[in-house]
């Protein structure tokens, strides 16, 4: 799009989640409609929810996030975008990870691997901000700066989903 031409022509809010027993209400209610678009000849088919679907029930409880200026995670790789990556995860069972496995993005193709390695810095500075009234890890204020190379934790988190 015409948006990825631009430093900041996009931003994407990261929603990381961990491994649980507990069932995610809110995937399972995208989950029942994934034999709608499973298949790679339906993708931009529009599919009629039966009720309504709240967006921000996908969204944990906002408690701090890091930003940083980054690039698309697919082709063209486009150095476009904000990042806005949620501190506080939300839970997901290893069957509701499963259903997405099945989903097609290209002919023959699953979401099964679709990550992207990790990257290099390339002197990225790396936000951190606090909900307010919450101590930083160092006497600096809040915001803090800190390299992409705190975010290796939460990529293999996410890498291992």
């Amino acid at each position: 799009t015409m948006a990825s031409n631009f430093k900041d022509g996009l931003t994407v809010i990261a929603v990381l989640y961990h491994v649980s027993n507990e069932r995610n209400e809110a995937i399972d209610q995208i989950i029942d409609y994934l034999d709608d678009v499973k298949d790679y000849d339906k993708m931009n088919e529009p599919v009629r929810m039966k009720k309504p679907f709240v967006v921000r029930q996908l969204f944990p409880k906002l408690n701090g996030y890091m930003t940083y200026g980054g690039s698309l995670t697919t082709p063209s790789c486009a150095e476009a975008v904000t990042w806005i990556v949620l501190s506080e995860t939300f839970p997901v069972t290893l069957k509701q990870v499963d259903s997405f496995k099945e989903v097609h993005y290209e002919e023959k193709r699953t979401l099964k691997n679709n990550y992207r390695d990790l990257q290099k810095l390339n002197n990225r500075p790396v936000i951190v901000v606090l909900p307010e009234g919450e101590k930083s890890v160092s006497d600096a204020a809040s915001p803090l700066q800190l390299s992409l190379g705190s975010l290796f934790f939460m990529l293999i988190a996410a890498k291992l989903l």
